[in-house]
């Protein structure tokens, strides 16, 4: 679920509105709406970018250490962004690829729920998964939907909680340090599921040799 072009890493990123619809067309409609902003906002975007970096290094040093390392971080992470957008525009990729709008579902039997001896349950991993960003997209929900006085900075807590539950999700250990479960075994994640030759599109959808 990500590719690395060179230097530059890319992940999925999920994209909710902030608006509840009960019509689930007007909702991706809308989502619709907000990926066509993204693609008409790449180049204006890069430039930008480049203006600021410009200028920043038109300002000299300060002779404040702190405000100078302060400047040249900012910069390095204009430099990367550049080095993104720039690709971007050569591949003719849209970002709008990269949203995803719907989070996919496997079918049940993928992700069976067995009783075992003591009337316990034996779940895959990946329902937990499931669990993680179901619990934490309904936390959200209900505080842009409950209250209109919630902090911004709680709401972008939230939202950063959700992201990070679907990247778990898609592939884990792409933040870093994999998620494990009681027993200190990494999830299996939706790729493992669905990639290589005992995949769900090899196995299945595209048939056998």
């Amino acid at each position: 679920m990500k590719s690395n072009p060179g230097n530059t890493a890319f992940r999925f990123f999920f994209y909710y509105p902030r608006l509840r619809y009960i019509s689930k067309s007007r909702d991706i409609y809308w989502s619709v709406c907000y990926s066509r902003t993204i693609s008409r906002s790449r180049f204006t975007n890069y430039y930008r970018l480049f203006i600021e970096w410009k200028e920043l290094g038109e300002e000299g040093p300060t002779g404040n250490e702190w405000e100078d390392q302060k400047v040249g971080r900012r910069k390095n992470f204009l430099v990367r962004r550049m080095e993104l957008a720039k690709h971007f525009i050569r591949t003719n990729i849209e970002p709008e690829w990269m949203v995803l709008f719907l989070l996919p579902v496997l079918p049940a039997e993928l992700r069976s729920i067995i009783q075992i001896d003591g009337g316990k349950l034996m779940s895959s991993d990946i329902n937990e998964l499931y669990r993680r960003v179901i619990y934490r997209y309904n936390t959200l929900t209900d505080l842009l939907t409950t209250s209109n006085s919630t902090p911004g900075e709680l709401v972008m807590c939230q939202e950063k909680l959700v992201q990070e539950a679907v990247d778990t999700l898609l592939d884990n250990g792409i933040r870093g340090q994999p998620m494990r479960d009681g027993h200190n075994k990494v999830y299996k994640l939706f790729s493992d599921l669905i990639e290589g030759k005992e995949g769900r599109f090899r196995e299945t959808l595209l048939g056998k040799r």
